[in-house]
């Protein structure tokens, strides 16, 4: 016989566990039962009965959960820069994205779709691909003057960082640096 099966997106954080509000089990956060209140004192239950768990880590003020096998578990969560800041509030924020996940990531590591996609539809025949360029704040003036950055692809611990420079002017370049936590996607 299964045990009786309740979302637990509702339980209720109690004393380093989390209670089911449906029936009331808590439960440790290794997924093991703690408390069974409608069961007699010494149920066989509270042995049998585990659920699902995750280890989890707070870096950078976000938390990280790790969904693979615990044998294969990094002992930290990726070392990404932004989540070494110190002595300041790094700035978080959240965004839905409605698209399928092969789409958010071309979009957030495909620097050159930058000069093309975010300018006007319809252009003023009179203005210059620069004035074009509508979305893009603040609107510097070499992604539209480079449209074609170098991309420079470099391994990570974590996965890989992108490099795309841009030529700002005669003698500069503009880089837009991009993460991709490949180690955390995959086990």
């Amino acid at each position: 016989m299964s045990p009786p099966r309740a979302d637990l997106y509702f339980g209720r954080n109690e004393e380093c566990g989390l209670r089911c509000s449906y029936h009331g089990w808590k439960f440790d956060v290794d997924g093991n039962v703690l408390e069974m209140p409608a069961e007699p004192q010494n149920t066989p239950l509270l042995r049998e009965v585990t659920i699902r768990s995750y280890p989890v880590r707070e870096q950078g003020g976000v938390i990280w959960a790790y969904l693979g096998d615990r044998a294969h578990m990094p002992a930290d969560p990726p070392l990404l820069e932004w989540a070494r800041v110190t002595g300041r509030t790094p700035l978080r924020d959240k965004r839905l994205q409605e698209t399928n996940f092969a789409q958010g990531v071309e979009g957030g590591i495909d620097s050159s779709h930058v000069s093309i996609l975010h300018s006007k539809l319809k252009p003023d025949s009179a203005e210059t691909f620069r004035e074009r360029q509508v979305s893009i704040s603040p609107k510097p003036p070499y992604i539209a003057t480079d449209t074609a950055p170098k991309f420079f692809v470099r391994d990570t611990d974590y996965g890989f960082v992108i490099g795309a420079r841009r030529q700002a002017t005669d003698n500069e370049f503009y880089w837009r640096i991009t993460q991709f936590p490949a180690a955390v996607l995959t086990p």
